[in-house]
């Protein structure tokens, strides 16, 4: 149930924001405001399914909730890898076209025969598609998305055809880094991959908005 629940949830908030960005042309800001609000209505969602949900039910929600990879097996690692590995061949192969946007902006890029457009819209139907897979199986691990990214490019640099593959590989050890704290710092208690992410994240997050502010602007 929490597997259909996960890809039912990612891709229809992100259909919605998509479709509400192409008909109206929403700003940026505008979407960000959406997205919080559609954020507390798959809460409710949630929250009303466990309320109606039975006791084995409650169990197995809370667990997704928390997020945790405890209960992994190698074939759910290849179910999730090969996913993430064809839209990491995919996601590279459009390093150039996200250079030019991110460096030139939107008129410039068009300029240079870039389809700023159709470059969005597959990039964020590729990462749609692969929270919706690791999210199914690993439940909400939040920030991964937010802090590795950042992480990466203060190693790597701006240019995609580095940081992508590195933000991947950054996201993966600090998920691997928090799932080692949580089974080791309170043993034989085993933490959730998904609190100490947040734990670990969340500072380290507003650190990065508050020291390098102009990249989130």
């Amino acid at each position: 149930m929490h597997h259909l629940q996960g890809d039912a949830d990612d891709l229809l908030c992100a259909g919605l924001l998509l479709g509400l960005s192409w008909l109206r042309g929403a700003s940026p800001v505008t979407l960000i405001l959406v997205g919080t609000a559609l954020t507390y209505l798959f809460q409710a969602l949630t929250s009303t399914m466990q309320y109606i949900a039975s006791e084995n039910q409650l169990a197995e929600i809370v667990r997704w909730s928390f997020g945790s990879v405890n209960a992994a097996t190698w074939g759910q690692v290849a179910a999730v890898g090969v996913p993430v590995g064809v839209a990491l061949v995919l996601l590279t192969g459009q390093a150039a076209n996200l250079n030019a946007i991110a460096f030139a902006g939107d008129d410039a890029a068009r300029s240079l025969g870039v389809d700023v457009t159709r470059t969005r819209l597959v990039c964020s139907l590729l990462a749609v598609m692969l929270a919706a897979v690791i999210v199914s199986f690993t439940g909400v691990i939040g920030f991964v998305g937010l802090v590795a990214p950042h992480i990466a490019r203060l190693i790597v640099g701006a240019d995609h055809r580095f940081l992508l593959p590195f933000a991947a590989i950054a996201g993966a050890l600090l998920v691997l880094a928090a799932d080692t704290a949580g089974r080791t710092l309170f043993a034989p208690a085993v933490i959730p991959v998904g609190i100490v992410v947040a734990f670990l994240g969340a500072p380290l997050f507003i650190n990065l908005v508050l020291t390098r502010r102009r990249q989130f602007l």
